[in-house]
């Protein structure tokens, strides 16, 4: 397993990058042929800002995010498959918890992916 930092909370900050950082775009044309579907991006994210409450010493963190691009087509079964992995090496856990293997069971047969 990881090491896990003293974080008691990470936030993402809402605003997206500019430009040709943000992908988000792609997944407009997505979202209208599938308004109800479920898509997967890709962050890349840096801390904006840590801060800490004396009396407890609980830390909340807020990232920014520094790209975002729509992973759409194959993709998106490779960004399934890298959150798995990503999983497995931060629990330690081979096999998924039942929740989160029936959300991924509903995805593989939920429809369209483009």
């Amino acid at each position: 397993m990881l090491d896990e930092l003293k974080t008691d909370l990470v936030k993402l900050a809402a605003r997206l990058p500019a430009g040709e950082r943000n992908g988000l775009g792609a997944l407009a044309a997505e979202i209208a042929h599938n308004p109800t579907g479920r898509f997967a991006v890709i962050l890349i994210v840096d801390p904006l800002e840590s801060k800490t409450i004396i009396d407890s010493d609980e830390t909340t963190t807020t990232l920014r995010i520094r790209r975002a691009e729509a992973l759409l087509g194959p993709e998106f079964d490779a960004g399934q498959d890298l959150l798995h992995r990503a999983m497995v090496r931060r629990t330690g856990q081979d096999t998924l918890p039942a929740d989160l293997q029936m959300e991924l069971d509903e995805l593989d047969g939920g429809g369209d992916r483009r």
